[in-house]
C-alpha cells in the first residue's frame, strides 16, 4: 500500500502540484495515506485521502482555492471521519 502510493504521488511534480504534506494514518481501522497538495498557478489546494480495505481502495479529494482552504479542510476532515465501509 504505502510503496503504492508512494509511486504515484512522486508523479504530482509533473503536473505542476507541490506536495505539501504526506502521512500515513488509519480511518475505521484501514490504512489511510493523506496527501495535501498546491497548484499555486491555478491557486488550488486539495487534500487526498486514498483508503485501502482488502483489494478496494477509495480516494476521497476535496479542493478549493488557496485562500479558502483552511476552512475546506475542516469540512474534508468532517466527511473523511465520517467514512464507512458498507461491505
Amino acid at each position: 500500500f504505502n510503496s503504492y502510493v508512494k509511486k504515484w504521488v512522486k508523479e504530482y511534480p509533473y503536473f505542476g502540484f507541490e506536495i505539501l504534506k504526506t502521512q500515513t494514518m488509519k480511518i475505521g481501522n484501514q490504512p489511510c495515506y493523506l496527501v495535501d497538495l498546491a497548484h499555486r498557478k491555478q491557486n488550488k489546494q486539495l487534500r487526498q485521502f486514498v483508503v485501502v480495505k482488502k483489494e478496494f481502495a477509495v480516494v476521497m479529494t476535496c479542493a478549493d482555492e488557496i485562500s479558502k482552504f483552511k476552512d475546506t479542510a475542516v469540512q474534508c476532515s468532517d466527511l473523511v471521519n465520517n467514512f464507512q465501509w458498507t461491505k
